[in-house]
């Protein structure tokens, strides 16, 4: 039979096998994030051609007015 120290020190060293996967799991995710942030700032560091957008943009006929025009008709409070 087991003596109370016997289980305290089987529950202690599994205590401590169980904190030392949880550091290693963390450290694990903690490098896959770094790399992942490393590749995303490589990608967007190199230049991507401009695109220059030559479309007008233009209010059609049915739309609100702009603020400004709406109230210069309406009475001052």
């Amino acid at each position: 039979m087991l003596g109370r120290r016997a289980i305290g020190a089987i529950i202690g060293i599994i205590s401590a096998c169980s904190l030392i996967l949880l550091l290693i799991a963390c450290c694990i995710v903690y490098y896959r994030r770094y790399l992942k942030r490393k590749e995303i700032n490589q990608r967007t560091s190199i230049q991507q051609p401009q695109i220059v957008n030559r479309t007008i943009n233009t209010i059609p006929s049915d739309s609100p007015p702009p603020y400004s025009e709406a109230i210069k008709g309406l009475p001052d409070i």
